[in-house]
């Protein structure tokens, strides 16, 4: 069979291109013709302009795959996947009466779990103080604002050798200043890491080397950095926001969006919050692991075939 899986941009590395390349693992493994199509690319497989899909995709048994990115305006007219049941519960209302499956992004949290750790990357932060870790880029979505004044509150009340470390770039200047601001405002720029990109060897050391995963999102459709979190068993505070929840389950301690809760939640979590560790590790097993991923999408596959 010849499939075809069109996007606006393919990227290696980031949370779409993960998902994409993983869908197109499985099915090669099963014997079909896969091949991408984007206006955008910066992978090293060939890539072919969506303006080619009606010449290439030309047979009664050829498949198309749609991933479907926020500012595209591409009409759906078939069988319909969403991430996260809260990206399943907008299209519903955007799409009233249509059906909507999840199917959760393949991801490379596994290959995380098993690359070794590359300790060099927090030399100066494994010194007994507390780490809490915070994953993503310094943009508007990952809210790093409000973690920071939760941070600075933490501080003051709970614990003032603390430490918060953000793993990520600087990709929008703008915002990036706006964090900048808020350090100095809160006299944190002293306890705060950016540590810029980091590559999954740095990550992984990152991740052992906290006592906390920190989540302030204002949006998310899926949150790759929670189940990381779950299968590494490290602790989690979030904010309940968009696909957290659903993310997250009952693995996750959540608090209301503001720095007084969110530190104590912090407070709470690190001082004696490992009751959730075996519950964020099987909810990461049955749904999110690269074999339930798989199973899940081999499934909808035959389903769409039908």
């Amino acid at each position: 069979m010849r499939i075809g899986i069109a996007l606006p941009t393919l990227t290696d590395g980031d949370a779409v291109g993960n998902d994409v390349f993983g869908m197109a693992k499985v099915l090669r493994s099963r014997g079909h013709d896969v091949q991408f199509f984007a206006w955008q690319s910066r992978v090293t497989e060939p890539v072919k302009m969506p303006d080619d899909l009606l010449r290439t995709l030309n047979r009664a048994d050829d498949v198309l795959i749609y991933h479907h990115s926020i500012g595209c305006d591409w009409a759906v007219k078939a069988v319909v996947w969403a991430d996260s049941e809260f990206n399943a519960a907008d299209f519903r209302r955007a799409v009233p009466g249509r059906a909507v499956e999840i199917l959760p992004p393949f991801h490379h949290a596994e290959q995380l779990f098993a690359v070794e750790p590359d300790y060099r990357a927090v030399q100066g932060l494994d010194d007994w103080a507390t780490n809490i870790l915070l994953v993503g880029r310094l943009v508007p979505n990952k809210n790093i604002p409000l973690a920071v004044r939760a941070f600075a509150e933490y501080r003051r009340r709970f614990d003032g050798r603390a430490r918060l470390i953000v793993v990520g770039d600087r990709p929008v200047p703008e915002h990036a200043a706006e964090v900048d601001a808020v350090l100095a405002e809160t006299g944190q720029a002293g306890h705060v890491v950016i540590t810029g990109k980091v590559t999954v060897p740095q990550l992984k050391a990152l991740y052992l080397s906290a006592d906390c995963l920190l989540v302030t999102s204002l949006h998310e459709g899926f949150c790759v950095p929670l189940i990381e979190a779950m299968g590494l068993m490290l602790p989690i505070v979030a904010v309940p926001n968009a696909a957290v929840p659903f993310t997250g389950g009952d693995a996750v301690t959540y608090a209301a969006p503001d720095p007084a809760t969110i530190a104590a939640a912090l407070h709470a979590t690190i001082t004696g919050g490992t009751s959730l560790l075996p519950v964020g590790r099987t909810r990461y097993c049955e749904l999110f692991s690269e074999a339930a991923v798989q199973r899940r999408f081999e499934t909808l596959f035959a389903e769409a075939m039908k």
